[in-house]
């Protein structure tokens, strides 16, 4: 039996590509996706290399993509360097 592949169209309501752009599309997302692309950045690195863009808007964009599996976040283990 020979199926049809399926041709996605991004105008179609139900098409997948819709859901990516549904995560992607703004703005703020797009630079903070190039910048990471790039590596690994700590929250201070990315708000200084973007500019233009508010600790409130950094951190709202970080928290949905890291809620959405695009990136994750990792904590860093400070030490005390007091004797």
């Amino acid at each position: 039996m020979v199926r049809n592949p399926v041709i996605p169209n991004v105008c179609d309501a139900d098409c997948p590509s819709r859901q990516v752009l549904d995560l992607i599309a703004d703005k703020w997302t797009a630079i903070i996706i190039y910048r990471l692309s790039q590596g690994t950045k700590r929250y201070s690195e990315l708000q200084r290399e973007i500019n233009g863009i508010s600790q409130k808007m950094l951190t709202q964009t970080l928290r949905r993509l890291e809620r959405d599996g695009i990136v994750q976040r990792k904590g860093v283990c400070r030490r005390s360097t007091n004797g």
